[in-house]
């Protein structure tokens, strides 16, 4: 009897949020490209995207330190804006690792989505929207 084996795909996972968001919301092959520094890997570093999401979730417990809620927060289930949060930072980090002189296309797309991230953290912060 032959045995087939299911392969392990590795995927980067943090705090508040996976590798998966972040491909989500810029792509899987943009994750793909950002994360490979050498770029001589077809597949994904998944240990950047690891280290993305650590960034991002400190990112997140630093700005909500002091307010109403307690870090590391603990989302309830469904809630979703501390993972959007979460993946958007995580993109901005991979990209600005690979960030190109001059900026690529991609610049003022990333760095809007730093920017309404940042925002809607410091909308909850202060009382003005609320998260689960």
């Amino acid at each position: 009897m032959s045995v087939i084996a299911t392969p392990v795909i590795a995927t980067g996972i943090g705090r508040y949020a996976e590798q998966a968001d972040i491909e989500a919301v810029v792509g899987r092959e943009n994750v793909r490209i950002w994360s490979n520094l050498d770029n001589e890997d077809e597949a994904v570093d998944v240990a950047r995207v690891t280290s993305a999401l650590e960034y991002a979730d400190g990112v997140i417990d630093a700005l909500m330190a002091g307010s109403a809620y307690a870090v590391p927060l603990r989302p309830a289930d469904g809630e979703q804006s501390i993972r959007a949060w979460s993946a958007r930072l995580a993109a901005v980090w991979l990209w600005r690792a690979r960030m190109p002189a001059p900026a690529d296309a991609m610049a003022a797309t990333v760095l809007d989505l730093e920017r309404l991230t940042k925002s809607e953290i410091a909308q909850v912060r202060r009382g003005g929207r609320r998260i689960n």
